[in-house]
């Protein structure tokens, strides 16, 4: 299972509380990815979130989470001598970003950080679209500087109408490639969501329950947020 296919199944079991869950069970790779009591299938896709920005399409469902390790790595690879002391470096995100500029600058930035030269009350411009901002941690740890959190607006979240877009555009095309399913199940159910997290939709209730309406083939439309489960978000027909 994949990340998204594991936190589906934490889902129907934990939080919907679901028995005879069974991954893949027609076999390998083959629709569907869930059934439930072999009445219910259930379909998990995940959403791409793509923005447009000076003019190029970003897929920020595909570089944010390298782009994050990358910062990470660089952040964990500053070393300071016999530090006696260690920072939460929080990171402001909006790509696109000059990756290389921008692990070379946090390298320049972080040791005078730590020596003092710079201001621990204000956020720091590394380069175009990366900001970042040091806490003091309340002890020392084994090394000094560390990620201590990830902002901005490539991190809070999919905004409503590119939410509304991509999940309809996946209800339509899941429907065509299980249309065979629909007869051997009493009812079909899609999960949707992304490593992003989906962020709050309830402003949204209403034209997500009309897409339901509209897609008539799927019986319950579940978004799930994998960063919090809790919150995810389940419709039904």
């Amino acid at each position: 299972m994949d990340i998204l296919e594991t936190a589906t199944n934490r889902y129907l079991d934990e939080i919907l509380d679901l028995n005879n869950i069974v991954f893949e069970p027609n076999g390998i790779s083959t629709a569907p990815d869930f059934s439930v009591n072999q009445a219910t299938a259930v379909e998990v896709t995940r959403l791409v979130n793509i923005v447009e920005r000076d003019g190029d399409s970003i897929n920020l469902t595909q570089s944010g989470p390298s782009l994050s390790r990358s910062l990470e790595n660089t952040i964990n690879g500053v070393s300071i001598p016999h530090h006696k002391r260690s920072f939460f470096i929080e990171l402001s995100i909006r790509q696109p970003i000059n990756l290389n500029v921008a692990r070379t600058e946090l390298r320049k930035i972080l040791p005078n950080i730590y020596s003092g030269e710079l201001s621990l009350s204000a956020s720091y411009k590394i380069c175009e679209g990366l900001t970042i901002e040091a806490i003091p941690t309340s002890k020392a740890y084994d090394s000094p500087f560390r990620l201590g959190g990830i902002t901005g607006a490539d991190y809070t979240g999919w905004r409503g109408p590119e939410l509304l877009t991509q999940t309809r555009e996946a209800m339509i095309r899941k429907a065509q490639s299980l249309s065979r399913l629909r007869p051997l199940y009493k009812e079909m159910w899609l999960v949707v969501g992304s490593q992003l997290t989906l962020g709050s939709v309830s402003e949204y209730h209403s034209e997500l329950e009309e897409l339901l309406r509209e897609q008539a083939f799927w019986d319950r439309l579940i978004l799930l947020d994998i960063l919090n489960l809790k919150t995810s978000t389940i419709l039904a027909r």
